[in-house]
């Protein structure tokens, strides 16, 4: 939810610097999508998830699955109430939002279990959905190129965190056959991507920043984080050990977070 909400504000403040009634509007729908998502999902695994994480609320039974779905009900309602804000400007968005939460996690698609094409939709969830929302919510109408860049750098970063994402479910993936990238195609194939992915992604962040802030600074602050951030993926070569590859995971995932918030502020501050 973290990362979807500062993407938006990327999005939002490469816009306009201007806080109007649809930033708030966009947060909001950011903030019941990602919620929307997540349940939707552990409520679809909660087979997988009795497995890999028994102690969590739905998967030890301290909330049931009718219990998650109808107050996921609500929170559809929700995001369909916002999208009739200022009608019909936040109703696209919303309705494409709801498709790819959909696409992901319920048949026929069912695309949390293919391989690829589950990477591409949580990249497109945590990046690309939320960077182009927060700009046309800035009444960007219009996309320019530091944009359309933006996105495809994102797009790359969040391909190379979400393939990383089937270390921690790996157990309860497998008994259950699900095509997970990791199991299909291995741990060296996994950490390989990841790291070609982020390099990509990263380089294009880190240009991104000094070219629309025109500073230094920007470069100076977002620069150690991106070194941190791939030497952990780095360190996926050198063992197969699945906790150390989950634990590598959580760090590499939560650790995106102070580097999105550095750009944001880089873009708020130095613009």
């Amino acid at each position: 939810m973290m990362s979807g909400v500062l993407l938006f504000n990327i999005g939002f403040f490469l816009a306009t610097h201007k806080i109007n009634t649809d930033y708030f509007v966009g947060i909001a729908v950011i903030i019941l999508a990602f919620a929307y998502a997540t349940l939707q999902n552990d409520v679809e695994d909660v087979a997988i998830d009795r497995i890999n994480a028994p102690n969590s609320v739905i998967a030890s039974g301290k909330l049931n699955s009718k219990e998650v779905s109808n107050f996921n009900t609500v929170l559809l309602v929700g995001l369909l109430i916002l999208s009739l804000y200022d009608f019909p400007r936040h109703l696209i968005p919303v309705l494409l939002t709801i498709v790819v939460i959909w696409s992901y996690n319920k048949p026929p698609l069912l695309l949390s279990r293919k391989p690829i094409s589950s990477i591409i939709i949580l990249a497109l969830m945590y990046s690309t959905i939320p960077l182009y929302y927060g700009y046309y919510s800035g009444w960007g109408l219009i996309a320019n190129h530091n944009l359309f860049y933006l996105i495809l750098a994102w797009f790359f970063v969040r391909i190379s965190i979400s393939i990383l994402k089937d270390y921690k479910d790996a157990h309860g993936d497998k008994i259950y056959n699900k095509k997970t990238f990791y199991l299909t195609f291995g741990d060296h194939a996994t950490a390989l991507v990841s790291m070609i992915c982020g390099l990509i992604g990263y380089s294009g962040i880190l240009v991104l920043a000094f070219l629309i802030t025109k500073s230094f600074w920007s470069f100076i602050l977002l620069a150690p984080l991106i070194l941190r951030t791939l030497y952990l993926r780095l360190t996926l070569f050198s063992t197969k050990d699945v906790k150390i590859l989950s634990q590598t995971f959580h760090k590499i995932f939560f650790g995106q977070n102070p580097l999105d918030l550095i750009f944001l502020l880089c873009l708020i501050l130095l613009k």
